[in-house]
């Protein structure tokens, strides 16, 4: 008699959109420092502010409302990053697709910063585009960084191809709270002026 195969049951896959608001001033980045200690592999890493869209919101709306949200800081949103992160993340039960996209936005001068109280966000910084250091940063954020880094302040710096910033991006795996990984960061751009 022959031991019964185990049949495997397909896993779920989900899917959520992430918008990114990259906000400059003064050749000046804001990034927001994560709490995530559920999260070990983005605890205490920098990130770029942004969230889920709510009902009826589009991109630049949703950028302008989380950065508000976790920085206090009022911004009008002018362009799109030109191309998407997605990020597969593999799950017990399912699988989950993280669909990110990345406005680039400045600050409204007529409104000083508010006060937030968002429990996710250990800090808020403004960093120059040359004191970055994309290793402290999630994928997800880097990568919109890395290129703004090269395309918008012209810095030349050891990102000559996205294959260099995919290398660093599996560099920073956990591989005990989260199994597997995948990243697809197609971009091939020329530098715009700001």
């Amino acid at each position: 008699m022959t031991p019964a195969k185990s049949k495997k049951t397909p896993k779920d896959t989900k899917s959520i959109n992430v918008i990114l608001g990259l906000t400059i001033n003064a050749s000046q980045v804001l990034l927001c420092k994560r709490i995530e200690k559920e999260l070990p592999d983005i605890d205490q890493m920098w990130e770029i502010p942004g969230g889920k869209p709510e009902i009826g919101e589009n991109a630049n709306q949703t950028a302008i409302r989380e950065v508000y949200e976790e920085t206090g800081y009022t911004v009008f949103a002018e362009r799109y990053i030109p191309f998407p992160f997605i990020i597969t993340r593999k799950y017990d039960d399912f699988d989950l697709i993280v669909n990110i996209v990345c406005v680039i936005c400045h600050l409204s001068s007529e409104q000083p910063r508010v006060a937030t109280n968002d429990k996710k966000i250990a800090t808020i910084k403004w960093f120059s585009f040359d004191e970055i250091n994309l290793m402290n940063v999630i994928a997800g954020s880097r990568e919109f960084l890395a290129w703004a880094i090269q395309n918008i302040a012209n810095v030349k710096n050891a990102f000559s191809s996205i294959r260099h910033i995919s290398n660093i991006v599996f560099e920073n795996i956990d591989h005990y709270n989260n199994n597997h990984k995948y990243y697809l960061s197609p971009c091939s751009c020329a530098p715009i002026a700001l």
